[in-house]
């Protein structure tokens, strides 16, 4: 999932739109990193999890509008799926 392209992170995908501006309910990220099942992103199998101060920030983001800075302004990191993660999504299974 690329947050760092605007158009990319709006584009409704198989289960759901990855962000809906200032809807955190309907943000699928949201729903993801914060669920307590085998929907969590990024899922433990990856060895990699979000601090609650990076979940916060991304939750805190997505409820402002997802705003944008210049194009020499830091970007948001992009958020990769494991080939394991991949298949399960291509499987309808994520």
């Amino acid at each position: 999932m690329r947050l760092d392209i605007r158009e990319e992170a709006l584009t409704p995908k198989m289960h759901g739109t990855p962000i809906v501006p200032g809807d955190l309910e309907h943000s699928e990220i949201i729903q993801r990193i914060f669920a307590k099942d085998a929907r969590v992103m990024p899922p433990p199998f990856a060895h990699k999890e979000l601090t609650e101060t990076q979940k916060d920030t991304i939750r805190r983001w997505v409820a402002q509008g997802m705003p944008y800075g210049k194009e020499t302004d830091p970007t948001v990191a992009r958020i990769e799926m494991i080939p394991e993660q991949a298949e399960m999504a291509r499987r309808g299974m994520y």
